[in-house]
C-alpha cells in the first residue's frame, strides 16, 4: 500500500474529444526512448532517469484513463516507485481538464518517510506538475 498521494491537474482549451485522439501520442513523446522526470529551478532542470511504464489508454464514457508508474534507474533503492493514472475529461465542450494521480511510499521506512515529509514530497509534487505539464504541452501541440 503507498502512503503518500499526489494530485495534479491542469486545464486544456480544447474538447475532451480532440484531446482524447491526442494524449496517448503525447505521453510518448514526453516518455521518449530515455525518460527522465523532474523539476525546473530558475533556469536548472533537475532530472532523474526513470524507468517509465505507460498502459493503454482505458475509455471511461467522455473521460480516458491511462495508468502509468515510474522508478528511478539507477538507484530504485533511493527513491519511490509511483503509480497512478492520467485523467482526461471534459470541462465543458471548449476546455478539458488533465490531471494526474499518483501514490508512492517513501523508501528507508522511518528516515526515508521523515526526509519526505521534510522535503523530498515537494520535490515529488513538483515532478509530477512537470511531467503533467509536459503532456499538456504535447497535447495541445497534436490537437
Amino acid at each position: 500500500m503507498r502512503d503518500m498521494h499526489l494530485r495534479q491537474s491542469t486545464r486544456i482549451p480544447k474538447p475532451v474529444a480532440e484531446c482524447a485522439v491526442a494524449l496517448p501520442q503525447a505521453v510518448a513523446e514526453v516518455a521518449g526512448e530515455e525518460p527522465r522526470v523532474g523539476f525546473t529551478i530558475g533556469p536548472a532542470a533537475v532530472r532523474k532517469r526513470v524507468r517509465l511504464s505507460v498502459g493503454g489508454p482505458e475509455a471511461l464514457g467522455q473521460w480516458v484513463r491511462i495508468p502509468l508508474s515510474w522508478s528511478a534507474r539507477p538507484g530504485a533503492a533511493l527513491f519511490p516507485v509511483l503509480d497512478g493514472y492520467l485523467q482526461l475529461e471534459p470541462l465543458s465542450a471548449r476546455e478539458s481538464k488533465l490531471s494526474l494521480r499518483a501514490n508512492y511510499e517513501p523508501p528507508l521506512g522511518r528516515v526515508g518517510k521523515a526526509v519526505d515529509n521534510a522535503a523530498m514530497h515537494n520535490v515529488a509534487r513538483a515532478t509530477v506538475k512537470d511531467f503533467l505539464g509536459a503532456v499538456r504541452a504535447r497535447v495541445l501541440e497534436e490537437a
